[in-house]
Formats: structure tokens, sequence, C-alpha cells
């Protein structure tokens, strides 16, 4: 079985008004549940952070996993990581979300729990 999935991205530094883009989005994800994914999938960084962290430092950031039941009874497994922002002049970070969407009574492939995926 195939299971869709969702990348997400935050924005790149000068996107004005913007928070992030879905950068892929697999089939049967709707334009409704992507409204409700997108919030789940934000990544904040934590207080302290410096604008332009060492590789060290970057990788030492938190990352959040969630699984979260949505309006239409589907599930979502999700990562969000903090990575580095490789699209400018500057060294800053940006996050990068993945995540699973299963529809309603699919469970995870090999009945695994989701802390295990």
């Amino acid at each position: 079985m195939s299971l869709a999935q969702v990348h997400y991205t935050s924005a790149a530094p000068g996107d004005e008004g913007t928070v992030g883009r879905f950068t892929a989005v697999g089939p049967g994800v709707s334009g409704a549940l992507l409204a409700e994914i997108e919030p789940l999938v934000r990544y904040e960084l934590p207080g302290g952070v410096p604008e332009r962290p060492s590789d060290g430092e970057l990788r030492a950031l938190p990352q959040a996993f969630g699984y979260f039941a949505l309006s239409d009874g589907s599930r979502l497994v999700a990562r969000s990581a903090p990575v580095r922002d490789t699209g400018g002049t500057r060294a800053g970070v940006r996050f990068h979300a993945h995540a699973v969407h299963l529809p309603p009574g699919v469970p995870l492939p090999g009945d695994r729990l989701p802390v295990e995926a």
C-alpha cells in the first residue's frame, strides 16, 4: 500500500506575507486537509538560537514529531526539522516538514505504533 505524503517548507527570507508552502502533496490530500495540516507541521525555533548557527548548533536543535487525528477521521504522522537556509546570502535557519497521511481506518504499515514510525 502506498500512503500519501506531504512536504512543507518555511518561507524563504524576503517572502513577505507567507509563512511557508507545500512543496509536494500526495494524492487524496484535499485542499481542506492542507489548511488543517499547515499549522500542525510548522516549526518554531527555541529562544536563543543565533541568526547564523554553526553546523553543530543546527544539528543540536530539536525536531518536532507529531501524530494528529484530522477532522475527516484520517491521521497524520509528521516530523518537522530545522534546516540551513541555502537560498540566499544568509546562512540562517528554515524548517522542512515531512508527513504521511493515513486515510480513515488504514493502519500504519505492519500495524506499527505511531511512535515506531
